[in-house]
């Protein structure tokens, strides 16, 4: 299964909520700059480090976020895109929870999920609303330990 994780997951693995080993030989694991950084904006270093060991262990690759946003994307590496998509999700996710801080990004990483065709793992309510609304796939990762995932 090719998924891109959320940030939240991570974090999961990490704190022990989830065991990496159930599943990770049948993943393909994807991530764009915006997990990375917010793995690496983590402000206890033991912690930032441990989310990275996470981050490689799962042999996650980066992808390009569709769309470049200021002050979030990378010009370097981010795509320009028309940013109609993200838009809209951002708009929907908007709505759903009053312009929450961190819409942009999670808009990002659900549209650059659904341009590539990957299964969203999350366990944020909102972001998954967003995503399955404009058609792309999301599951929590219960969802992947329960071996349903095999079905998508």
């Amino acid at each position: 299964m090719k998924c891109m994780f959320d940030t939240n997951i991570f974090n999961d693995i990490l704190d022990g909520k989830i065991n990496i080993n159930t599943f990770k030989e049948n993943i393909t694991c994807y991530a764009t700059n915006v997990q990375y950084d917010e793995i690496n904006k983590t402000s206890e270093t033991t912690r930032r480090d441990k989310l990275n060991a996470v981050f490689s262990s799962l042999d996650t690759t980066r992808l390009a976020t569709e769309t470049c946003c200021f002050d979030t994307s990378r010009l370097d590496t981010d795509k320009l895109g028309d940013g109609v998509l993200y838009t809209e999700i951002k708009e929907f996710m908007d709505k759903l929870n009053k312009k929450k801080k961190n819409n942009e990004r999670d808009a990002l990483i659900a549209e650059t999920s659904i341009q590539n065709k990957l299964t969203l793992v999350t366990h944020d309510k909102e972001l998954y609303k967003a995503v399955t609304e404009f058609r792309g796939s999301a599951v929590n990762l219960y969802y992947i330990l329960t071996d349903s995932y095999r079905d998508i």
